[in-house]
């Protein structure tokens, strides 16, 4: 499925998370960078992208057994 933006828009917008990410302290892994090769190309919307960060979000916080800390929690 192809998105109705460009191949640079949309790797634009994933340099733009990728950097909101490690300024809260957070690194990709290799599965969402993959999914970020395919929103890139085309092949997944950012609905699916919405998706999965939503459903990391919520297993981060059950695995961790705490809530996500922002940087003003750490005061």
């Amino acid at each position: 499925m192809i998105n109705p933006t460009t191949k640079e828009q949309r790797q634009h917008s994933v340099d733009q998370a990728n950097a909101n990410m490690r300024l809260s302290g957070f690194v990709p892994n290799a599965q969402l960078l993959e999914l970020q090769r395919k929103f890139i190309v085309g092949d997944i919307t950012i609905e699916d992208m919405l998706d999965w960060n939503a459903a990391f979000a919520r297993n981060a916080q059950r695995t961790e057994g705490q809530d996500i800390k922002t940087p003003k929690d750490a005061h």
